[in-house]
């Protein structure tokens, strides 16, 4: 009886600790710092800033890594933290890596489409890598609709791109979509009325039907982590981390949603050839270049299917799929893929980027 007397007597203690810890660390969150690896901006168009992390100490001998994130949050999700920054993990296997910074739409910024997106910023940011850096090709990356964005540019682009690495990206919206393919229905939801309701679409909006794809772990099981984690220093962290990230977003220009919706969820256009830039079908058999597709077999936003779905419709022989038993988010930060998956990724992306591929008659 004393012994379990006691052992109630320090379970009741523990819960009101928690409690307190829990307390004020809702009232009063924690400061964090989030993208520490040291970078600059070297290039702006409009509200777009391109960012470089240098290799040091020396410069590298491989051909750059060009990332291109979603246009809804902030890529710092990329460089979270120290021992979870995917950056960090092509800057350790030897690589410079650059990334496009989308910045905050304005109002005035709502007529900005996939076009403008692909051939005015991703293609000035490729051009001034390769005058600046004096190579050929850049090796690009994209991550979410980043990488839905970096597939349609290496299509068109594909002189440019020496290796493609596409990340939990929506590729092909067919069938078996989840939730989203329910949400998105042309029968139920209309593009159109969204983007002269709001003009650009409000980020809280995309937050709030992020959280409602898993309800029962975003309303009510992370906070109950929390509590029960609330005196682990390194969980806390890494919580509150997350929660800064999860409510930066950024809104997105209504041309952009339009076609989101419209052209891909319901229309599916990508895959079938039916999506155009500059007047031109987006095909993807364009792509001949290695390609290689990162998923995760427990994202709920993009399933797995519809990134590696790209490798059924590329030119290239030199294909590879990589997938973690991870979620949309812990394929950037969790502890599992920086074990099991980002090491694969650069090795594989260091096999195919021997030699710079310096310009012809140039030297830096």
């Amino acid at each position: 009886m004393d012994s379990q007397f006691e052992a109630i007597q320090e379970n009741m203690i523990q819960f009101w600790e928690n409690a307190t810890k829990y307390s004020q660390l809702m009232l009063s969150p924690p400061e964090v710092e989030v993208g520490s690896t040291p970078h600059e901006t070297v290039y702006r168009k409009d509200r777009m800033r391109l960012l470089h992390y240098r290799r040091e100490p020396k410069k590298s001998k491989r051909p750059p890594v060009l990332m291109v994130y979603a246009v809804i949050n902030k890529p710092y999700i990329l460089d979270l933290l120290p021992n979870r920054s995917v950056i960090r993990a092509f800057l350790k296997k030897g690589f410079d890596v650059y990334l496009i910074d989308w910045g905050r739409p304005r109002d005035s910024d709502k007529y900005i489409s996939t076009e403008d997106y692909v051939e005015r910023y991703i293609d000035q940011s490729v051009e001034w890598i390769r005058e600046t850096d004096n190579v050929n090709q850049v090796n690009l990356f994209g991550y979410c609709l980043g990488g839905t964005l970096a597939t349609i540019y290496a299509a068109v682009n594909p002189d440019k791109i020496r290796n493609l690495m596409i990340m939990a990206a929506p590729i092909d919206f067919g069938e078996k979509y989840g939730t989203f393919d329910w949400w998105t229905d042309e029968r139920y939801f209309n593009a159109e009325k969204m983007v002269k309701a709001y003009g650009n679409i409000p980020d809280h909006l995309f937050t709030s039907t992020f959280k409602f794809l898993d309800p029962v772990q975003n309303l009510h099981i992370k906070y109950l982590n929390l509590f029960e984690n609330a005196q682990n220093e390194k969980f806390v962290d890494m919580f509150f981390r997350m929660e800064k990230w999860i409510h930066d977003g950024i809104p997105v220009t209504g041309a952009f949603y339009r076609e989101l919706i419209e052209d891909w969820y319901q229309g599916n256009h990508i895959v079938q050839g039916k999506f155009r830039v500059n007047g031109s079908m987006v095909d993807l058999k364009n792509i001949g270049m290695p390609v290689i597709t990162i998923s995760g077999e427990k994202d709920h936003i993009v399933p797995l299917a519809s990134t590696s779905a790209l490798l059924d419709y590329v030119s290239t022989k030199d294909r590879r799929s990589i997938e973690c038993n991870c979620g949309h988010i812990g394929l950037s930060v969790g502890s599992r893929s920086h074990r099991e998956v980002w090491p694969k990724v650069t090795e594989w992306l260091a096999k195919r980027s021997k030699g710079t591929g310096r310009k012809k008659g140039k030297s830096k």
